[in-house]
């Protein structure tokens, strides 16, 4: 028998040009689409965000910056901070500081390959506009699991170089642009639902 605390889990990952497509898929979605929404997007220690603000103004979902230990639950946004790195423990996000070492930002693969590891087939990566290749290596985690995975169309992303590395190194079961790879969520959840913490009758 299923756990009732069963849900999907959707890393978005995004860096320059992502916050529209962002807005635009996320606003798309219904109040309770019933999965859990992780974004991790290129933000440094010291750059001030009002990311959860401006979000908060376009979609139904409460928004909310993730904290160390905290849990994660269904129809609810949660942000990366900035300068951090996220992985999951179980229900929870663990955070550690992103380190000087640390040259090349790979904050997307890190917790796409920790869904993977934790969820499993729950696991539903999305990426979206953005520098370089990151998400490329978590991607191939989530689909060694058994989840899915989904890409901006790259001639709809301002900068492409992210979900281009996707889908041209890799075989993503959804590209297309932002509204409607909410659509085509939306139709994943419904086809493949589990239980969203809410007992059916």
């Amino acid at each position: 028998m299923e756990n009732e605390d069963h849900f999907y889990v959707v890393g978005i990952g995004l860096s320059a040009g992502g916050l529209e497509p962002l807005r635009e898929l996320l606003a798309s979605l219904p109040p309770a689409p019933g999965a859990a929404f992780v974004v991790i997007s290129h933000l440094q220690a010291n750059q001030e965000s009002r990311l959860d603000t401006i979000l908060s103004r376009w979609i139904a979902m409460p928004v909310e910056w993730m904290g160390p230990g905290a849990p994660f639950r269904p129809n609810r946004v949660y942000l990366l901070p900035p300068g951090k790195m996220a992985t999951l423990q179980g229900s929870r996000f663990c955070l550690r500081d992103r380190r000087a070492d640390e040259k090349i930002n790979r904050s997307v693969t890190i917790f796409f390959t920790s869904m993977a590891e934790q969820l499993g087939n729950r696991s539903i990566g999305v990426i979206l506009s953005g520098n370089g290749s990151d998400g490329l290596e978590g991607v191939r985690a989530i689909e060694d699991q058994g989840g899915i995975v989904m890409v901006q169309h790259p001639a709809t992303a301002r900068f492409n170089g992210m979900p281009g590395s996707v889908v041209n190194q890799d075989h993503p079961d959804i590209v297309l642009p932002p509204y409607q790879l909410a659509q085509s969520l939306m139709t994943h959840l419904r086809v493949r639902p589990y239980s969203f913490g809410e007992r059916k009758g």
